[in-house]
């Protein structure tokens, strides 16, 4: 995302369709897949609260939120998703 926190990381197991749309859907959005899926993740989290925030965090937040936005704003056919497949 857009902070420099230490990065953990963990491993999923999820069905290869589901990989290859999602992998399909970031190459769409000329993404790297970590970061795709980072994007969906943080979509599902609580909003942040603002009170705290000082105006330069809240402008940086704001600045991230925009462009994740503006990138997914795009919709994709069955064709692109599945183009690697028959």
């Amino acid at each position: 995302m857009g902070y420099n926190k230490p990065m953990a990381t963990a491993t999923i197991e999820i069905d290869e369709r589901v990989a290859a749309a999602l992998r399909a859907q970031a190459d769409a959005l000329r993404m790297p897949l970590t970061a795709f899926l980072e994007q969906i993740a943080a979509s599902a989290l609580p909003p942040v609260s603002t009170s705290s925030m000082t105006e330069e965090e809240w402008n940086r937040m704001f600045d991230e939120v925009s462009s994740d936005a503006s990138a997914s704003l795009s919709t994709f056919s069955r064709a692109e998703i599945y183009s690697d497949h028959d």
